[in-house]
């Protein structure tokens, strides 16, 4: 027994969250910065068990041995116990630095000169257990008849399993004890207007709509994806775009595109792939788009003429699933003196932004995130997969002279649970004029 039992819980609670954060800490700004690969699965396997097992399990193995028992009474005589109550006491302070930063921004956002106003507004979606009759339709369909003269889809490359209707794992976090926090129905729509000096005149009051991460699988009813399709089209947006992860590992890529097909806006239906898409079947994937009429941009651009001389350039950026080599081709064309462009980026990682702004795009709309899904109150998201951490956890960003938009998706992942981070779908209004005149911030 420690003489000084009271500071003993305390060390050992001091000791056990410096390893929790440098485990997340490790995990946001080296691990998310490598794409999927065997590498990528040992780091995260080195993470958690010198993190999370190791270094625990080391201490309490010489817990009756002198400097164990100083730190935990903290009076560190020796050397070695000194340099480890030092190194937490340093962790703790630069997380809660970090933390209290993070809680002043929450507070005090920095002001975003083009943001002309932001409205927020719900549109919930209240589930039935016969929503998921569509997924037992989908697993005991036949496969669909093509259109004639269309050619066949290309052969899956690896084995897929067919999708669970309404697991247990959905049920659980879906019924009454998690009802109350779990907010992966409670869709958000976030209304946006934004003002470009530079944006050409025919350009002024376009509206775009946003939809990220859809995650179509066995997670979420297809009704809801419909639901939240139906709440898209009804704000008659001029173009959709999608930022990426239209499945998992859940073989449903035709029936997530048809869904998005729906939409149907005067200047189309625009998408880049996620990590999700390139990690199952991107050839399969990118079959039914351009089957379905969804223009995929893989590290490409097109230029959209609105009036004479006058552009809205859409730039999808694959990188690092399909790698970018040029960035700055990418974004800018021959003869672009000539006209006037509007350059929106379109990329999955947020990370892109930064490449994408500095070679010259005005906007970028990014998801990937999810907007940590897990946001704890005054805490913010545990995980944000950038590498910068979670300065790219969701919402609008100044990023050099440019903007980024990460939306945090309307589908969820790994666990069927959204706290404190409801889905969105985001519609972007661009106006000409100085960002600085007009209506104030909202």
């Amino acid at each position: 027994m420690f003489e000084y039992p009271l500071r003993s819980s305390l060390a050992a609670f001091a000791i056990a969250g410096a390893c929790v954060w440098l485990f997340f800490a490790f995990y946001n700004i080296v691990i998310c910065s490598f794409e999927r690969s065997l590498f990528k699965s040992f780091l995260k396997l080195f993470d958690a068990l010198l993190f999370l097992f190791f270094i625990p399990f080391a201490f309490v193995a010489h817990l009756e041995s002198d400097w164990a028992q100083q730190i935990l009474t903290v009076r560190p005589a020796s050397p070695l116990a000194a340099s480890v109550v030092a190194t937490v006491s340093a962790i703790w302070l630069a997380a809660l630095g970090f933390q209290a930063w993070r809680i002043y921004r929450t507070f005090r956002p920095p002001r975003i000169e083009n943001l002309v106003s932001v409205r927020r507004r719900h549109a919930r979606f209240h589930p039935s257990p016969s929503d998921w009759a569509g997924y037992r339709e989908m697993r005991d369909a036949p496969e669909p008849v093509l259109r004639p003269g269309a050619p066949p889809p290309p052969k899956l490359r690896r084995k897929t399993v067919r999708i669970r209707p309404h697991p247990i794992r959905t049920r659980i976090f879906h019924s009454v004890p998690f009802s109350f926090i779990n907010q992966s129905h409670r869709l958000e729509i976030v209304e946006m207007t934004l003002r470009f000096p530079d944006l050409p005149p025919a350009l002024d009051g376009l509206r775009l709509v946003q939809l990220s991460d859809m995650h179509f699988g066995e997670y979420l009813s297809p009704r809801y994806h419909h639901h939240v399709i139906d709440r898209a089209i009804d704000l008659k947006p001029d173009i959709a775009l999608i930022t990426g992860d239209y499945t998992a590992s859940d073989n449903l890529y035709r029936e997530s595109v048809e869904i998005f097909s729906r939409l149907q806006p005067p200047l189309g239906t625009w998408s880049v792939h996620g990590n999700h898409d390139y990690y199952t079947e991107p050839e399969f994937l990118a079959y039914w788009l351009e089957y379905y009429g969804v223009n995929y941009l893989c590290n490409r651009s097109v230029d959209i003429e609105r009036g004479k001389g006058q552009f809205l350039r859409l730039v999808g950026a694959d990188h690092p699933y399909r790698r970018v080599r040029d960035w700055k081709s990418l974004v800018h064309r021959e003869g672009d003196d000539e006209k006037q462009v509007f350059r929106l980026g379109l990329t999955h990682r947020p990370d892109n932004a930064v490449p994408l702004i500095r070679n010259g795009a005005d906007l970028v709309l990014s998801g990937h995130t999810h907007g940590g899904q897990w946001r704890i109150p005054g805490v913010g998201p545990l995980i944000v997969p950038s590498i910068y951490g979670r300065r790219f956890d969701r919402g609008l960003v100044r990023v050099g002279r440019g903007l980024l938009y990460i939306n945090s998706g309307f589908g969820v992942h790994t666990i069927p649970l959204r706290l404190n981070c409801p889905p969105e779908i985001a519609l972007i209004e661009l106006r000409r004029g100085d960002p600085s005149s007009g209506d104030d911030q909202l």
